[in-house]
């Protein structure tokens, strides 16, 4: 054998120990969840948030009779960000249980079309999401925004 041929060997024997080294690496890195070359940080995840679309929320007295629309904006926090997922396809059917809700009972307080049951709310469509999934993947649902019409003065109970 040749001292060309000795050092493409040794050169081969290097380039696959290298990567041999390399796979190792990248298998532990991947295991810890990890990346290469970076430090990770541990901490804790914290709850994720889903959005709501934006719903059209009818405020009528008592009576049946209509006073008028608010646009409400909501967002779902997700305790554990494992369950966003099945949160997210579940959507349409929270979407269209929330509707349902808030066309079927009163969002006032005292049948007062300028009072809204913010609290009420809340409860009303927690108790849907909870009928949606049988348990407590959903955490608090957040009325990120009430918008009333013009010209309406109305206070909103207890955020």
């Amino acid at each position: 054998m040749n001292n060309l041929t000795l050092r493409k060997s040794l050169l081969f024997l290097c380039l696959l120990t290298g990567l041999v080294i390399g796979w190792a690496m990248a298998a532990k890195a991947n295991e810890s969840g990890e990346e290469l070359g970076e430090e990770s940080e541990k901490t804790e995840p914290g709850p994720t948030v889903v959005e709501v679309p934006v719903m059209l929320m009818p405020i009528a007295t008592a009576s049946g009779r209509m006073k008028y629309y608010a646009y409400l904006a909501l967002q779902l926090e997700i305790p554990s960000p494992n369950d966003r997922w099945s949160v997210e396809d579940k959507l349409p059917y929270i979407l269209d249980a929330f509707i349902r809700e808030l066309h079927e009972n009163p969002n006032i307080v005292d049948n007062n079309p300028r009072v809204i049951d913010i609290p009420g709310i809340k409860a009303r469509l927690s108790a849907r999401v909870h009928d949606i999934f049988g348990d407590d993947r959903v955490g608090e649902i957040i009325i990120k925004s009430l918008a009333l019409p013009r010209g309406v003065q109305g206070s909103k109970q207890g955020h």
